[in-house]
């Protein structure tokens, strides 16, 4: 009776398990980016909303698309910009006044062509990539000194 009881724990355990993983590699890496948030770029003055990952094998190249919201700012100066990181993530990034200041941003990783290539669940970064979790580092802090630089230039 006991080896019974526990084999079907250990099948519904495993049923939970599964249910609980997205299939869409998409998803995975979203929710993946919004577990790390908390221990790596969400510490900072912004709080961030991943919203979708798009990958294109075609064309070549994933774009992240999300919000960034400044929690110590109530400037109002509408930013358009944009750059290149040193490993060529391009970081795009638009602002907008909606109860504070947020940023629609997207980071294109041309390096990646389908979001499977993003997800490793044995790395040291959750269930990402070492080097997409390190594009996306890049991506973020280029973002941030952008909306400082035009926070400042805009103060004067």
């Amino acid at each position: 009776m006991n080896k019974a009881l526990l084999i079907v724990l250990s099948v519904l355990s495993l049923s939970t398990t599964a249910l609980a993983q997205p299939k869409d590699p998409a998803q995975t890496v979203l929710n993946e980016l919004d577990q790390l948030c908390g221990d790596s770029w969400c510490e900072g003055d912004f709080n961030y909303k991943f919203e979708q990952l798009n990958c294109d094998a075609k064309s070549g190249g994933c774009a992240l698309v999300f919000t960034m919201i400044d929690r110590n700012t109530d400037n109002e100066t509408e930013i358009k910009a944009s750059s290149k990181t040193k490993t060529g993530v391009q970081a795009n990034l638009r602002s907008r006044i909606q109860g504070g200041m947020e940023y629609s941003v997207e980071c294109r990783f041309d390096a990646f062509k389908k979001a499977s290539d993003l997800v490793d669940k044995n790395g040291q970064y959750g269930g990402i990539t070492d080097s997409f979790y390190e594009q996306t580092s890049e991506c973020i802090e280029s973002l941030e000194k952008q909306i400082r630089k035009y926070e400042k230039s805009s103060s004067k």
